[in-house]
């Protein structure tokens, strides 16, 4: 059971790591990667009934007070705000909801109809001025088997706009990537010389209809379009979503319309959209994990993006020694990353290959820093870690032109 495929914007989201469920690092019977389980559901990786990319998540309730939950990082930065959840669910089952939760209180959406097919569950709640947190949950009585895909979680109150054939028609979509490729002359040789290129951003054009049964219900359609496109947030991005399985964050660029189909029940527009980078991502984030029993270790992961990603590493102290020495090799690519510092046992290290962030147990070590913020490449990508031991996770997206 799948869903057809579908062109989406949404704001940006929160939950755009781990919301699909698509990565399974502990294994198909454990709580997918970036959840954890309160209780003690059964939790089960689901590949048929699916809403959204290839897998779901599937949950059988075996006590009260069950869910699976998300705790977001940074969560107490939205105390004051306003925050939405949607999560699409599948049961046939009584009383499947979602909440929202603050340390402060929690507000639940409205249960599941159970009536055998997937719906969208909604939940919004101003996060209380005390927060200490702000975690997703996915409930699940007692008994009940529920399924559970694509999880949005936004700031604000609009969660998500989807084309259709009934209010909204594209005609045309244009996709241009600008490559940089600085260029020099030389004596005594034809032409220039182009010593590297580089991808540079890139743009999105789509062009379409509005419809509405009369000039009124054109003007509301019209209005929900510009509602998603143009947020309040001038430095928020957008994410469009593309065959079901590709994400993109754009800043809208320009939106125009003919105002003499103001009085009509058709309006024509056009929406140019520009991205920083000029890649289309995979609705999910993907996970290796390594633990380091001895020094050295080798081990490989497979990237099937066809441009290469920028990885997060986090070096996990869980050994009970602190890491002393530290240095990951991506022997496909000739690349490494290194830390000179400590990391306290308990503690860890995280390395943003591409924001070029270092964090040690969330203070900044960019000091202690050496190498390359490696990337990962097509097929096989060989890794070596020399140093102390520890847990290394490597999180990224595969990436396409």
């Amino acid at each position: 059971m799948t869903a057809a495929i579908g062109i989406k914007i949404t704001p940006k989201n929160l939950l755009a790591d781990w919301g699909e469920f698509e990565d399974w690092e502990l294994g198909a019977s454990d709580s997918p990667s970036g959840w954890s389980k309160n209780g003690t559901p059964t939790i089960a990786r689901e590949s048929t009934i699916i809403k959204f990319g290839t897998y779901s998540l599937k949950l059988v309730g075996t006590g009260a007070s069950q869910y699976l939950y998300r705790a977001i990082d940074n969560g107490t930065d939205y105390a004051g705000r306003t925050i939405k959840l949607g999560v699409y669910v599948y049961t046939a089952g009584a009383g499947v909801t979602i909440s929202l939760a603050d340390g402060v209180g929690t507000t639940n959406s409205d249960a599941h109809t159970g009536g055998g097919s997937w719906e969208l569950l909604t939940v919004t709640r101003q996060i209380d001025a005390s927060a200490t947190k702000l975690e997703v949950e996915l409930n699940i009585p007692n008994g009940i088997t529920a399924y559970y895909d694509h999880c949005i979680l936004v700031e604000g109150e609009v969660l998500s706009f989807e084309f259709n054939s009934v209010n909204y028609t594209l005609g045309n979509w244009k996709d241009a990537i600008n490559v940089r490729a600085p260029s020099f002359e030389i004596a005594r040789r034809e032409g220039i010389y182009i010593p590297e290129t580089h991808l540079g951003s890139k743009t999105v054009t789509v062009r379409g209809d509005v419809i509405g049964s009369s000039a009124a219900d054109c003007r509301t359609n019209f209005d929900t379009l510009v509602n998603i496109l143009r947020s309040w947030k001038k430095d928020e991005k957008r994410n469009i979503y593309i065959l079901d399985d590709r994400v993109k964050e754009v800043f809208l660029e320009k939106l125009s319309y003919d105002p003499l189909e103001l009085a009509t029940r058709r309006r024509t527009f056009e929406a140019s959209f520009i991205a920083e980078n000029p890649t289309w991502r995979y609705i999910n984030r993907s996970r290796k994990r390594q633990v380091i029993a001895a020094s050295p270790t080798s081990f490989n992961l497979s990237y099937l993006g066809n441009t290469e990603d920028k990885p997060i590493i986090y070096f996990i102290a869980d050994q009970a020694v602190d890491i002393t020495s530290c240095l990951l090799e991506n022997l496909t690519t000739g690349e490494s990353v290194a830390f000179t510092g400590t990391v306290s046992s308990g503690n860890t290290l995280k390395i943003d290959c591409d924001t070029c962030e270092v964090l040690n147990n969330a203070v900044d070590s960019i000091g202690s820093f050496s190498g390359d913020f490696m990337r990962l490449v097509y097929g096989t990508n060989y890794l070596k870690f020399t140093g102390s031991l520890c847990t290394i996770k490597v999180d990224w997206y595969n990436r396409y032109l």
